[in-house]
Order: structure tokens, then sequence, then C-alpha cells
């Protein structure tokens, strides 16, 4: 309940830092959106298409560059120790027992605040990645992210 709560603070702030093009984990958006748009993107003409998919990208999080992040947004520390607190929760593997291991990277699985904490930091990406096909001379194109996966069309 705590994190729903969160979620319910945070998103609002958060939200407005992605771009239209993002779908992924966001409030009235889904895949079915996306795909309508890819398909109205390859109605008009666009043929060139580059995929990627960020191999293990939600294992791999490094926590402190995630709470950077984090910390851009939201000035009140006690938040941002929470969303912390949620990151390093310790994570017992089945078939392990025991007290468990503190998460160092990555980011909880089935954690109601978890696809908000993924998206937060993919921004920076989805952000830098609209910015390396400005810099290659490509401004007619188009790029959307669907949770680890990314597409561009132009």
């Amino acid at each position: 309940m705590v994190q729903q709560a969160a979620l319910l603070i945070l998103e609002p702030i958060f939200e407005s830092d992605f771009l239209d093009s993002s779908y992924g984990f966001r409030p009235k958006r889904d895949a079915h959106d996306a795909l309508a748009e890819i398909r109205g993107h390859l109605g008009n003409g666009y043929q060139a298409v580059y995929d990627a998919d960020l191999k293990s990208y939600f294992d791999t999080i490094e926590h402190r560059k995630l709470l950077a992040c984090v910390r851009y947004r939201i000035a009140d520390r006690s938040v941002v120790k929470l969303i912390r607190l949620w990151l390093e929760a310790k994570v017992v593997e089945p078939g392990e027992g025991g007290p468990g291991r503190k998460n160092r990277c990555g980011t909880p699985q089935g954690g109601v605040i978890t696809p908000l904490t993924q998206r937060k930091l993919l921004v920076q990406g989805q952000n830098m990645a609209h910015g390396n096909f400005l810099c290659l001379g490509v401004h007619d194109h188009f790029l959307h992210q669907q949770a680890d996966d990314l597409s561009s069309f132009s």
C-alpha cells in the first residue's frame, strides 16, 4: 500500500519528463497504442526501422544513477530514501532460504513502483538516443519505447 501511495504522488511528476513516443508501463498507454502509431509511420512512407532491445536492462540498473535521476525531480530526502530502501530490499532466491541478500543493482520485480523507477532512467537514454539522431543529421525520425525495447523510424 505504501508503494501505491508513493506511485500516486510521484507518477504525475515523472510523467511530464517522458516523451510522447514512450509507451511502456504508462497510464492510458499500451503496446496497442504504440503499434497504431508505428502503423501510421509506415503508412506515411517511413521505411528505415532500427530496433534495439536493452539486454538485462532491469536487472542491471545502477541504483546510484537511478537515484540521481529521482533526486533531480524529488527534493524530499525521505521519499528518495524510501525509494532507495525499496531498491535495496533483500532478495531471497528459490532454494536459497536464509535471510536473503541485499539487492545491489537492478530493480525489484513485481513491485508496484518498479515500472515507474525503471521508466525514470529509461527516459534519460531515450533523450540521449534522440539527441544522437539529431547529431547524425537525421531530423525526420520517430523514436518509440516500450519497456526496454526501442524502435526508430526514418
